[in-house]
């Protein structure tokens, strides 16, 4: 299912440059990985990216009141949706797996399905979790 795109996303959403396919520019690498606070400048980039990826793969994105993201694509029946994903934002000094991992292989489902043209008999989706903020 693209496992060497699904890291390479991982990687470079540890990085700082204009090109980086996920990461925000006001993303940090740190010792141990990453850092992108909960409801930070960074965490606002990566959940529009998220939004825009996930609408370019069929899906509808609904936020809800704590802001969690669920993009649906849609399924031969209506039902309820099965989920994949984890959260983009991490620790202060998260690892470089830190949730990302989860977010980007559900994506890289999501492309999978598309790529092949293949339509689930449900609907399925992708969650961004959000962080609780103290």
């Amino acid at each position: 299912m693209g496992h060497r795109r699904t890291l390479g996303r991982v990687r470079r959403s540890c990085r700082i440059t204009p090109m980086n396919v996920l990461t925000p520019s006001t993303s940090r690498e740190t010792d141990t990985g990453m850092s992108r606070l909960a409801l930070s400048d960074a965490d606002k980039e990566a959940r529009d990216w998220f939004e825009k990826v996930t609408k370019s793969l069929g899906c509808t994105v609904t936020v809800d009141e704590m802001g969690n993201q669920f993009a649906v694509r849609p399924g031969k029946k209506d039902g309820p949706p099965t989920y994949a994903g984890s959260h983009l934002d991490t620790q202060p000094t998260g690892g470089r797996y830190d949730g990302i991992l989860g977010v980007t292989a559900a994506l890289s489902m999501l492309r999978t399905l598309e790529e092949q043209n293949i339509e689930t008999e449900y609907p399925i989706g992708v969650v961004n979790w959000t962080k609780y903020v103290v």
